[in-house]
């Protein structure tokens, strides 16, 4: 009887041990995947060109306007106006 104990036992910590192991390679595909995504995502920023702020007169009148459009463009988010459209 205590060797039929000492198997099944033995058989438990095996058991654990390979889910174990699966869990771990498992974790480890998933951190692979993030960061293939995390440097893609990275590339294409890196290739992205911002532009520059231009500095107009104090009565330009659409001047928080043009900012906002380029931190839109900036951030990658929609454009309702590029600026070289805008005059």
């Amino acid at each position: 009887a205590a060797r039929q104990q000492a198997l099944a036992r033995l058989q438990e910590v095996e058991a654990q041990r390979k889910a174990d192991a699966e869990r771990e390679a498992a974790r480890y595909a998933a951190l692979q995947r993030q960061q293939a995504m995390e440097t893609a995502a990275a590339e294409r920023i890196e290739q992205r060109t911002l532009l520059a702020r231009g500095v107009m007169p104090s009565d330009y009148k659409r001047r928080p306007h043009y900012y906002l459009n380029i931190e839109m463009i900036n951030a990658g988010g929609g454009v309702l106006v590029k600026p070289e459209e805008e005059r």
